[in-house]
């Protein structure tokens, strides 16, 4: 018996741990799905949004969805996020379409195709059996799953996680950087990273079936690209051209509304890449144009949309 007793103890150290795991495991689950973050909403279902967004952290903080609704007179749900490549959101619409009423148009931020798919690792927080996110993890980086099958406290181990948990009682549609660009900080950006944008195969390649899918269920793909700081274009001065590149890929049909100089000084910035809120605000008009001019997008309730000069603007 004194033999056996070490093992027996193992035995139950090794089952108190797994209970715990999965204890925590649903506890956790429970909160995240329950949460009023972007991601938990899209596969809790029941969104009935005229307009998506989607893309990386430059659409996060360029399409500011309370003051597009307003000029436009049509709801807005974001559902970008930091380093999104156009893999991953190529996915994750198809995941909304699966659970949530179709939007009348989807607004694609393209700089994204940029992005290698590293947020992988953190969705999945969000692979629901079945879903198209769950596939391309699979696919892309298999282990996620594996660990999560083994420990199920494992996917709740990043920061999306603590993102769902700070949303629990709020909304996250408002989330968007206050903060004003330090020229000094600008000045000294690291700006070989930048210069190494390049559109990647598979996310080209991703964007053109979405654009593809959105059109074939009679959904209005709009394309733009959110504005940089004015110091990138001196810095990146091949970014023109790798833009129109990608346009001849999409081809003639796929225009892209390209606002990445449409904005000059610091004011607008929260740092190279991304808009504060003043940034957001004056892009806003410029997007709800985009929206109202495109074919077969229109408000669907008794509002009038508010008139050009009466729109989100932001003073100098």
């Amino acid at each position: 018996m004194r033999r056996l007793a070490p093992l027996a103890y193992l035995a139950l150290v090794l089952a108190i741990l797994v209970v715990g795991d999965r204890a925590g495991g649903f506890v956790l689950g429970q909160l995240v799905d329950r949460s009023q973050f972007r991601f938990s909403r899209i596969y809790r279902g029941g969104i009935d949004a005229d307009i998506l967004a989607i893309g990386d952290s430059r659409a996060v903080h360029s399409v500011y969805a309370p003051a597009i609704g307003q000029d436009t007179c049509m709801s807005v749900f974001n559902a970008a996020f930091n380093g999104m490549s156009t893999e991953i959101a190529a996915a994750l619409v198809e995941d909304y379409l699966a659970r949530n009423a179709p939007p009348k148009a989807v607004l694609i931020e393209v700089s994204d195709v940029g992005d290698a798919p590293d947020l992988l690792s953190e969705m999945r927080l969000y692979a629901r059996s079945g879903s198209a996110t769950r596939a391309l993890i699979a696919r892309l980086d298999p282990r996620q799953l594996f660990w999560s099958a083994v420990s199920h406290l494992y996917q709740f181990n990043n920061e999306m996680t603590l993102r769902a948990l700070y949303y629990e009682l709020h909304p996250d549609q408002d989330w968007v950087l206050d903060a004003t660009a330090d020229p000094t900080a600008i000045a000294h950006a690291d700006w070989h990273s930048y210069a190494e944008w390049r559109p990647l195969p598979a996310n080209v390649a991703a964007l053109k079936g979405l654009i593809a899918d959105l059109k074939a269920r009679g959904i209005a793909p709009i394309l733009f690209i959110a504005p940089y700081h004015p110091m990138h274009e001196k810095k990146v001065p091949g970014f023109a051209a790798r833009v129109a590149e990608l346009e001849h890929e999409l081809g003639p049909e796929n225009k892209v509304l390209d606002l990445s100089t449409r904005l000059s000084g610091d004011r607008y910035f929260a740092d190279v890449l991304h808009l504060n809120i003043r940034g957001a605000l004056a892009v806003a008009p410029i997007l709800s144009d985009r929206v109202l001019t495109t074919e077969g997008v229109s408000p669907a309730k008794a509002c009038v949309p508010a008139a050009p000069a009466q729109r989100s603007a932001v003073a100098d």
